[in-house]
């Protein structure tokens, strides 16, 4: 190789590297930027969803209470009479349960249980179809 072609290909390389190291025009930053971006977004909409998650969890054993206790049995009974439960486990997803449940007689206001059932479990089937 002769000088000539030597001293071009420095200027080349000392013309590239000065464009790696100004970031291309600012593209390289823009890029950068993006990604810092799209990383901060997608790590936020994980939190949300992560509380959105740990919420509804939390909230599903009141679910249990308000869709069996204040709709589901006085609609079964009628709501012609009183009942009352001790304690509530599983949730709406997968299997409710009652436990302690008593149904009084409504002809009698000062006692009178008409029926007590020492653990209520609920089963059903969940099926999400597409047509």
């Amino acid at each position: 190789m002769d000088e000539q072609q030597l001293e071009s290909l420095k200027r080349e390389i000392d013309r590239r590297y000065e464009e790696h190291r100004a970031g291309a025009s600012g593209k390289r930053r823009l890029r950068r930027t993006l990604r810092l971006f799209l990383l901060g977004s997608a790590i936020l909409f994980l939190v949300l969803a992560v509380i959105f998650f740990i919420n509804f969890l939390r909230l599903n054993q009141e679910l249990v209470e308000v869709q069996i206790g204040q709709r589901l049995l006085p609609w079964a009974l009628g709501g012609t009479s009183e009942f009352s439960f001790a304690r509530r486990s599983g949730n709406l997803l997968s299997k409710p349960v009652l436990e302690q449940v008593v149904i009084r007689n409504p002809h009698f206001p000062h006692g009178g249980v008409l029926l007590f059932i020492g653990r209520a479990e609920f089963s059903y089937s969940v099926n999400f179809r597409t047509f």
